[in-house]
C-alpha cells in the first residue's frame, strides 16, 4: 500500500505529463477501436447509395403467373401477401392483364388491345373523367377516337372465343411518365413511344375479376412488391434474396402460383455491395494503422519525455535503497494504472468517432426523396390502424429486433376522414428528404 501511495502521489505531481500519457494512449485505443466500425459505416453507405441510384425493378419484387377463368385470385392475393410478410415492404401493387377485342360505335372495326387492372393507377396518369368502377372501362385518348366513342357511350368487349360484355366508357387518358417507378420502369405495361402496339385499356380490379372470366381470357397476373429498405442494415438486407426464394418455392406449391415467376436485382445488388466494400476494406484499415501508428509514435515520444524528467528522481530513490527491480515494478505499476486510466476514455473516443460515421452513413437513404408513396393513409397515430403492408413490415422489424416507425392507417374509421392522392404523397416526400430520419412516413 506505502508502495502505491507513493505511485499516485508520483501520478498526481506530475499530472501534465501524466495527461499527456493518458490523452495520446486513449486516442490510440481509439482509433484502433474504430477502424472496423469505420469499415461497417462505409457498407452501410455503400448499401444507402446502391439503393438509392438502383432501378425500380432492381431493389423490388415482382411476382408473376398466370391464370385461366377459373383462377381463384382472392386466394392467391391473400396468400402472397402472407407470405411476403416476412419482407420490409412498403407497397404491394396488384396488376392484371388479359387481351379481348373492343368494339365501339356501329360500322367500326373491334381492335384488339389489352385491358389491364393495376391500383392505383388513375392517380398516376393524365386522367379526364371519373375513374373506372365495375361495369366500367378508361380508354386512351387514340384509341377512343379510332372507336368514334365519347364518355358515356357503350363499349363491347369481345373474348377470344366469341362471348360479349357491354362496358361503359367512363375516362379517357394519355400514356404515363416513363420515368414514374409506380410503372415499375421498364416492366411497364404501356408500349414505348415508338411502338405500334396500341396502349391498354384500363379497369379497376373487381370490373376486371368479374369482366374477364365470362370473356374466357387467360390473365397475367402479377404482384409488384415494392421493398421498403430505409435503415435496413446491411446484415439483414443481404438475409433478403434468399428470404425471396424461400418465398417463392413456397409459392410454387400451391396451386394457384404453379407458375410462378419470380424477378428481382436484389440478390446481384447485395452481391456488388458487397464486392465494393471488400475493395475499400484494406484501404480503410491501413489508414486506420497508420493513424495509430503516429499515435502511437506520439505515445513513445512523450514516454522517453517522462523518463528523461524523472531520470534525476529516479537516481535519488536508488541512493536511498530502492532495488532495480523494486524501481521497475513501480514504473510497470504506474504504466499499468495509467493504462487502466486510458482505456475508457479510448474506448468512449473510439465510440464517438464509430457512431459519428455510422450516423452519417446509416440515414443518408432515409434522407433521400421516396419516388412515391401510396398515400390511402392520415395522420391518425392509433396503435391499431395500421395497412396491411405496414403490418408486413412490422413483422420483419420484429424478427430483427428493429422499432418500426410511426405507420400510416388505413382502417375505414379514418379513411372516411382522410382521402388523399398519390401525387399528393409524392409532393410529401420530398419533403421528408429534408427532414431527419426519425420522421414518421406518414401522411
Amino acid at each position: 500500500m506505502a508502495t502505491l501511495r507513493f505511485l499516485l502521489k508520483r501520478f498526481f505531481a506530475q499530472r501534465l505529463l501524466g495527461l499527456a500519457i493518458v490523452v495520446t494512449l486513449g486516442f490510440t485505443i481509439g482509433v484502433l477501436v474504430a477502424g472496423p466500425i469505420y469499415a461497417d459505416a462505409a457498407r452501410e453507405a455503400i448499401l444507402s447509395s446502391a439503393v438509392t441510384t438502383a432501378p425500380v425493378t432492381v431493389k423490388n419484387v415482382r411476382f408473376q403467373t398466370y391464370g385461366n377463368p377459373a383462377f381463384n385470385y382472392q386466394a392467391a392475393d391473400t396468400e402472397l401477401r402472407d407470405q411476403v410478410s416476412s419482407l420490409p415492404v412498403g407497397e404491394i401493387v396488384p396488376q392484371g392483364r388479359g387481351t379481348v377485342r373492343l368494339q365501339g360505335a356501329e360500322g367500326t372495326a373491334p381492335l384488339s388491345m389489352t385491358v389491364l387492372f393495376r391500383d392505383g393507377a388513375v392517380d398516376h396518369l393524365p386522367y379526364r373523367g371519373d375513374p373506372p368502377g365495375p361495369g366500367e372501362i378508361a380508354l386512351p385518348g387514340g384509341v377512343s377516337r379510332l372507336l368514334g366513342l365519347d364518355v358515356g357511350d357503350r363499349v363491347t368487349a369481345i373474348g377470344p372465343t366469341g362471348e360479349q360484355v357491354e362496358l361503359t366508357l367512363v375516362g379517357r387518358f394519355d400514356p404515363p411518365d416513363r420515368q414514374d417507378p409506380f410503372w415499375y420502369g421498364d416492366q411497364t405495361p404501356f408500349p414505348p413511344p415508338d411502338s405500334t402496339e396500341l396502349p391498354p385499356a384500363l379497369m379497376d380490379q373487381a370490373g376486371y375479376l368479374e369482366v374477364m372470366p365470362q370473356l374466357g381470357v387467360t390473365t397475367e397476373y402479377v404482384w409488384d412488391v415494392y421493398l421498403d429498405l430505409v435503415g435496413v442494415p446491411f446484415l439483414e438486407a443481404q438475409r433478403i434474396p434468399a428470404e425471396i426464394q424461400r418465398i417463392a418455392d413456397e409459392l410454387r406449391q400451391t396451386p394457384e402460383f404453379a407458375q410462378l415467376r419470380v424477378t428481382t436485382g436484389l440478390d446481384t445488388l447485395i452481391t456488388l455491395v458487397k464486392q465494393r466494400v471488400e475493395d475499400l476494406r484494406v484501404p480503410i484499415f491501413l489508414v486506420v494503422f497508420q493513424i495509430g501508428a503516429v499515435t502511437l509514435a506520439i505515445l513513445a515520444g512523450v514516454g522517453s519525455l517522462v523518463l528523461s524528467r524523472q531520470s534525476f528522481e529516479l537516481a535519488v530513490l536508488r541512493s536511498r535503497g530502492f532495488s532495480g527491480g523494486k524501481l521497475l515494478s513501480a514504473q510497470a505499476i504506474q504504466a499499468v494504472f495509467t493504462a487502466l486510466v486510458a482505456y475508457p476514455l479510448g474506448l468512449l473516443i473510439g465510440m464517438g468517432l464509430a457512431k459519428l460515421a455510422c450516423r452519417r452513413s446509416r440515414w443518408c437513404l432515409a434522407r433521400s426523396a421516396r419516388p412515391w408513396a401510396r398515400s390511402r393513409s392520415c395522420s391518425c397515430r392509433s396503435p391499431t390502424c395500421a395497412g396491411r403492408s405496414w403490418r408486413s413490415a412490422g413483422c420483419f422489424l420484429a424478427r430483427t429486433g428493429r422499432s418500426s416507425p410511426a405507420s400510416p392507417s388505413s382502417c375505414s374509421s379514418c379513411r372516411s376522414r382522410c382521402s388523399r392522392s398519390w401525387s399528393c404523397a409524392a409532393a410529401r416526400s420530398s419533403r421528408r428528404a429534408r427532414a431527419t430520419s426519425s420522421t414518421p412516413w406518414c401522411c
